[in-house]
């Protein structure tokens, strides 16, 4: 078995590698359309993915690899939301757009909390796109709430424009491929490393290898 961290120069040089590739795709001709939203939903997401290796590499060079495996979690949750969206990308892609107003409200509420002002003209928008969705990503008590006249709260909307927890949304994906090696190899890689408090993705990619080695005996 192929030993991740004696491999971790090769890992880091293919991952510049991939660094300096989306930042050439980010700046270069191609633009997707405003109007198609799941183009430009991954445009979007290209950007974010692009950010978080960059630090991902800047914590790996400092040794800190708990710390960037913590990003690479992130990073795998929004793939997963690619890769669900991309099963029905106009619906979808749409659905994600639309979930803005939820976002910036709960950040306005955030900073009113704070004791921080929100600008009338950008609150006044914010309510206005929760108005315009109607009953869209509210829970059931939120609509209930909704109905008898009540203030709705944060958790009275979904806790992301999925609707489902991105632990069921790597589920989800990864039942559509088939295989259960697939399924043991994200739990173990985004989630137990990280909850263990351990070295970080490398153990999970290990227990994983072996794993996967017994079951082909």
């Amino acid at each position: 078995m192929r030993d991740p961290v004696e491999d971790l120069p090769v890992l880091r040089a293919k991952a510049g590698e991939a660094v300096d590739l989306a930042a050439c795709t980010q700046h270069g001709a191609f633009s997707p359309r405003e109007h198609k939203d799941f183009a430009y939903m991954a445009f979007s997401f290209l950007g974010k993915q692009t950010e978080h290796m960059r630090s991902i590499l800047a914590l790996v060079d400092a040794g800190l690899y708990r710390d960037a495996g913590l990003i690479a979690r992130s990073m795998l949750e929004g793939r997963a939301q690619l890769v669900w969206a991309s099963k029905d990308p106009e619906e979808r892609g749409r659905q994600w757009r639309d979930f803005w107003p939820v976002a910036d409200w709960r950040k306005m509420k955030k900073e009113q909390k704070a004791g921080r002002t929100v600008p009338p003209a950008v609150g006044a928008k914010i309510e206005q796109g929760l108005t315009d969705l109607n009953d869209k990503f509210l829970t059931a008590s939120g609509r209930k709430r909704r109905e008898n006249g009540q203030a709705l709260r944060s958790k009275d909307y979904w806790d992301n424009w999925t609707g489902h927890s991105y632990s069921e949304l790597l589920d989800l994906c990864v039942s559509e491929l088939g295989g259960q090696i697939r399924e043991t190899a994200l739990r173990l890689l985004v989630y137990a490393p990280c909850q263990r408090g351990t070295t970080g993705i490398y153990v999970g990619l290990r227990k994983w290898s072996t794993k996967r080695e017994h079951m082909a005996l």
